[in-house]
């Protein structure tokens, strides 16, 4: 090998080495992804807005766009969580109005 060729060379090595590192990372990532639970924050909102109140003003609520990013991003664990959150927030709704029927009927 020449002279002049050995530097280049040692470049590309480096250059090699240091994608290879970013994309372990990104793989890494990927996987830590997948398996981040929702805040305390975000399982409240879906919690306390389980539907979309304005529907025909707005087709998208916040929870419909926070769903689609953690679909987009590969957050598998927080869109279960978000899941099971609305459908605790229907259902803790469907029980209020439930239990205020009954105490109206009672009196």
């Amino acid at each position: 090998m020449q002279w002049w060729f050995r530097p280049q060379l040692q470049l590309a090595v480096i250059v090699v080495h240091n994608l290879r590192e970013r994309l372990n990372k990104e793989e890494l990532n990927k996987e830590k992804r997948k398996s981040i639970p929702l805040t305390k924050e975000e399982w409240f909102n879906f919690f306390i807005f389980p539907v979309n109140p304005n529907s025909r003003l707005n087709s998208k609520s916040a929870n419909q766009i926070e769903y689609d990013r953690f679909k987009k991003f590969g957050f598998e664990k927080k869109m279960e969580q978000a899941g099971t959150a609305q459908i605790a927030g229907v259902l803790f709704y469907f029980f209020l109005i439930l239990i205020a029927i009954i105490i109206f009927q009672i009196l």
